[in-house]
């Protein structure tokens, strides 16, 4: 469960201080704020009391949603020992890791990617967005597996098929997933479980302390590189570490005005379907999902980008209920399907709690695809390489 708790409070997180970074700035330095607030017509102070909205909304959903989640794990417990993984699990799921990463190398080979992975979605190269697509769908898979796996040497072993794919991923984002839900969150699973079997001991805490030390310190230097690289228009003066903390602060505020701009009522008549967002994740079909849509409301003329719209531009997009209901209901569903896997003895929290965090970011719809061939693939493996055990996962 601690995935689901990892990613909920993630969602807070995220929320709170972007609040905090608006109610204590200066937003009109922020052009890309400002460019939304224009094209809405707003001042920066009605923009910004939207975006706090958003902000507060996203909060309360988080505070929910932990709450049903404490309520539903403690009505419904796991009813059979959850299945790990016996070790012919591994020599199934690495030769797939390595035809994904040999696919990877051999398109970059043909045409070096860009920097930027959206320039490498919308680039000309061929079975480049195929390539990232599948790279992304299996690292979270590998984060399952190590949980899942019976002994230290082989969740090691799951581990290490992560190497090849973070070297060859431009999502800098997914270093930052590995080093909370493949680093901290099992970190401090097992220093609660040590606790409750052999009581608090300094050395042990000491250990697992510094593991979840690392894991943020590498999850803030990956934030802070990534945010350094980018390029922006903020009118800032100042040096280089200036330069940064705006850079910061902008890119953790403007998803609350992005997803003020999703609940815009009249830029809402031309909104991509369900079925065109779910087509273009399986790469059946060229289209846009409502991120895209919002990216190019602000830029009409680029060919590329997407917004970070969270759960409350989706409810804002999708749905005619108040916002705060979806934000709460879209990632309740998933942690139900938690629950439900988890009484048939699969353990898929890891997988649960990555999606629960990714849906958090631009909404539930784009993920579901990837999601239902993770957990048919786990289903699989954990059936046919399964060995029985206790803890719950």
């Amino acid at each position: 469960m601690i995935y689901l708790i990892t990613a909920i409070l993630l969602i807070f997180i995220s929320n709170a201080v972007a609040l905090l970074i608006i109610a204590g700035g200066d937003i009109t330095q922020y052009v890309d704020i400002m460019d939304i607030c224009r094209m809405l017509d707003e001042t920066a102070e009605q923009c910004t009391a939207v975006a706090s909205h958003a902000g507060w909304v996203g909060c309360l959903a988080a505070v929910i949603l932990f709450v049903l989640l404490i309520l539903t794990n403690r009505r419904f417990p796991p009813s059979v020992n959850a299945m790990q993984l016996q070790n012919g699990a591994f020599v199934a799921f690495a030769p797939l890791v390595m035809a994904v990463v040999g696919y990877e190398l051999w398109i970059e080979l043909k045409s070096p990617w860009p920097i930027y992975q959206y320039e490498v979605y919308h680039s000309e190269i061929a079975g480049g967005s195929a390539a990232l697509s599948l790279g992304n769908f299996i690292w979270p898979l590998c984060l399952q597996f190590a949980n899942s796996a019976t002994t230290i040497k082989w969740r090691i072993l799951f581990l290490s098929l992560l190497a090849p794919i973070l070297a060859e991923s431009p999502f800098r984002g997914v270093i930052l997933a590995v080093a909370i839900f493949g680093i901290a969150a099992p970190a401090i699973e097992r220093a609660v479980a040590h606790i409750r079997s052999y009581g608090f001991e300094f050395r042990q805490a000491a250990i697992y302390g510094s593991i979840v030390l690392v894991g943020l310190v590498a999850m803030t230097a990956e934030l802070a590189i990534q945010t350094k690289n980018r390029t922006t228009n903020l009118e800032v003066t100042g040096g280089a570490f200036w330069q940064l903390k705006e850079k910061l602060r902008q890119r953790i505020a403007i998803p609350l005005y992005q997803a003020h701009l999703a609940l815009a009522d009249d830029i809402d008549q031309q909104v991509p379907s369900i079925s065109d967002e779910v087509l273009t994740k399986l790469r059946l079909r060229n289209a846009t999902g409502i991120n895209g849509y919002l990216y190019q409301m602000t830029h009409p003329n680029a060919t590329y980008g997407e917004t970070t719209s969270l759960y409350f531009g989706e409810a804002a997009l999708r749905t005619a209920a108040p916002p705060l209901i979806w934000c709460v209901v879209a990632p309740f569903i998933l942690v139900l399907l938690w629950v439900a896997l988890r009484r048939y003895g699969y353990a898929s929290g890891a997988l649960i709690g990555i999606a629960i965090w990714r849906g958090s970011l631009g909404g539930i719809v784009g993920i579901v695809p990837a999601l239902a061939f993770q957990l048919a693939l786990l289903m699989v493996l954990t059936f046919v390489f399964k060995a029985e055990q206790s803890h719950d996962r």
